[in-house]
């Protein structure tokens, strides 16, 4: 009896030994959690309409906070329109850039009024192989432009005006995929684009 108790107090220190010398090989190595991107809503932790406060805890401090007016100056500096971009459709004030490593590959997030409406992920800042990020538990980065819009739920967009990128538009699921030529290497994550504001970006994307 007391060989039977000995044996199972063994096996339970065991137990504990693994458990403790595995948690600090994943700290130390820097592996981190599988995280799913969800179209619409961005992650389980970090989510559109948080505030952005609540945020930083997990994500840290940004390398740079900027205005709307400033983000925009920053596009023409690097030569893109900001008139023909997606995200200067929609209403923000501020802009949080993230340049240090972080394991949900965030670049920047997009704030109005204290809250997020818009999320950049960016495997061109971040390209530790050891992140894991999924998209919709269906896609990852890298995965292919005709793979997505074979896969993906939804009626595509196109970019028809001041292309920069190969973008595909989902403003009724709130994400828009960008690719390098053939693979994702962008996924930005906001709210749902109703019916009658996509009508008003008809100038820059169309139904594909």
């Amino acid at each position: 009896m007391i060989n039977q108790i000995q044996g199972i107090s063994m096996s339970f220190m065991l137990k504990n030994i693994i458990a403790t010398l595995s948690l600090i090989y994943l700290t130390t190595t820097g592996i981190h959690a599988q995280q799913n991107v969800i179209p619409g809503k961005g992650f389980e932790n970090i989510r559109i309409g948080m505030k952005i406060e609540n945020v930083l805890i997990e994500l840290g401090e940004p390398t740079l906070i900027s205005s709307r007016k400033e983000e925009s100056t920053h596009w023409k500096i690097f030569g893109y329109q900001p008139k023909n971009a997606f995200i200067f459709r929609l209403e923000f004030d501020n802009v949080y850039l993230f340049e240090s490593d972080n394991e949900f590959l965030i670049w920047k997030i997009y704030t109005h009024k204290g809250k997020i409406i818009y999320i950049n992920i960016s495997s061109y800042v971040f390209e530790n192989p050891l992140h894991k990020i999924s998209i919709d538990n269906k896609f990852k980065m890298e995965d292919s432009h005709e793979k997505i819009k074979k896969t993906f739920e939804g009626t595509p967009y196109k970019k028809t005006k001041g292309i920069d990128y190969n973008e595909l538009l989902y403003p009724k699921e709130g994400i828009l995929f960008i690719f390098n030529s053939t693979q994702l290497k962008n996924v930005h994550v906001f709210n749902p684009i109703k019916k009658r504001k996509i009508k008003k970006m008809h100038d820059i994307y169309q139904p594909h």
